[in-house]
């Protein structure tokens, strides 16, 4: 008998693991389109929904307030402006809670605010409300005193009708208060 080592069958190669950051190309994650799926559902519901019900209830509310109806452009910019306003000030109410109380920060740096998410969603919400809020002085005292768009072309017209009702002067407060927001969210260190 010849001395020769006999061939161990061989086994097949054995596949090495793939590591668990390297993701499967054939699962795909629809997050992203999930998430852009429920904010645009959001925005179009805050949106669209307020100036369908003001369009069809039309004049009736205006009449049971024994106010003149401004017109259909007034009203619906006046919701529109008034759900921007609203979702402006909850988000920015949220924002500064946030980067107020409820940022894990070590002591030594909880002083300082990094520009970071919190911050540019704090910047644009408080931009968001304050630019509805400039508006809707305007047309909140439009609205409020139902009066038309081409009105505004009388000479006097806007400061009298800020002086006949209180909603155009508690936009005015809220316009201010989100500029007061809007300056120190860019300020901020």
């Amino acid at each position: 008998m010849p001395d020769t080592i006999a061939a161990a069958p061989t086994a097949a190669p054995v596949p090495e693991p793939v590591p668990a950051s390297v993701p499967d190309p054939r699962v795909r994650k629809p997050l992203a389109a999930v998430v852009a799926l429920l904010i645009g559902g959001a925005a179009l519901a805050l949106a669209v929904f307020p100036v369908v019900v003001a369009v069809m209830l039309g004049e009736e509310p205006y009449d049971l307030l024994h106010v003149g109806y401004p017109g259909v452009d007034v009203a619906i910019v006046t919701t529109i402006l008034l759900s921007g306003a609203q979702l402006g000030t909850l988000a920015t109410s949220g924002a500064l809670v946030h980067v107020l109380f409820l940022r894990a920060a070590p002591a030594r740096k909880a002083r300082y605010l990094e520009d970071g998410f919190e911050i540019s969603v704090l910047r644009v919400a408080s931009g968001v409300w304050a630019t509805c809020a400039g508006a809707l002085v305007v047309f909140e005292a439009l609205d409020s005193n139902g009066t038309p768009l081409a009105r505004l072309a009388t000479p006097g017209a806007l400061p009298y009708l800020w002086e006949a009702s209180y909603a155009p002067k508690a936009w005015t407060v809220s316009f201010l208060a989100a500029l007061v927001v809007l300056f120190a969210s860019f300020f901020a260190e």
